[in-house]
């Protein structure tokens, strides 16, 4: 019988110093996935978690701003998808394989509020994205 993932979101305002307690709540929770925004890592920052995959996405020119970041259990099955990285969006993307054998891309998206959603939408940066809620 095929079971039910964990997931959260997180909108965590700076990786590293959250890091020890998104540890303690990945772990007392057994979550499978966490989508993590607003990390502020930057080439040099890694904030790894035992048990668990990192994949991250930071702001264009390696400066700690926005960025996101996706835990994935070591346990699943899962590989890097192509990440998505500009000044407007930065989505950490990771591939996972469902009981049925159907692929999934999962992103991890941080969008600051820099511009109006709607200018996003129309100035073509999420043609690519299916837009939920």
């Amino acid at each position: 019988m095929a079971r039910s993932l964990k997931v959260i979101i997180w909108n965590i305002n700076r990786l590293l110093q959250q890091r020890l307690e998104l540890a303690h709540f990945l772990h007392t929770e057994n979550i499978d996935i966490a989508f993590i925004s607003e990390t502020h890592l930057s080439g040099q920052l890694c904030a790894e978690i035992s048990d668990y995959k990192l994949y991250m996405c930071n702001y264009p020119g390696d400066v700690t701003h926005g960025g996101a970041a996706v835990y994935i259990k070591k346990q699943l099955q899962h590989s890097e998808a192509a990440n998505y990285q500009s000044q407007s969006i930065q989505a950490a993307c990771v591939q996972t394989k469902l009981h049925s054998g159907a692929t999934l891309i999962l992103a991890s998206v941080y969008c600051p509020q820099v511009q109006p959603a709607t200018s996003l939408l129309s100035n073509g940066s999420c043609n690519h994205w299916v837009k939920l809620g």
